[in-house]
């Protein structure tokens, strides 16, 4: 088994950037208030998408009901 002060020298230069990375984004973020403002922004990405969708799903809709009613009139089956 591998003695962990042993592996330390060998991480250093490895986790040097990111050490300088996340310093960066904790000086950038701020704390738990950057935490909340990261977390608003995700949410309205990801309502931005779920509106697009539901968006393409209602004309989707929309086109299907005109396809089916238009069958419905050239079989002779409409509402009268």
């Amino acid at each position: 088994m591998l003695d962990l002060n042993a592996t330390l020298p060998l991480l250093g230069p490895v986790a040097e950037p990111f050490q300088s990375l996340f310093s960066i984004l904790e000086i950038l973020v701020g704390g738990i208030f950057g935490i909340y403002v990261i977390m608003i922004l995700l949410k309205i990405y990801y309502n931005a998408k779920l509106f697009g969708m539901l968006r393409h799903l209602r004309q989707d809709l929309s086109e299907l009901k005109a396809k089916v009613e238009a069958m419905d009139r050239k079989l002779g089956k409409g509402k009268k």
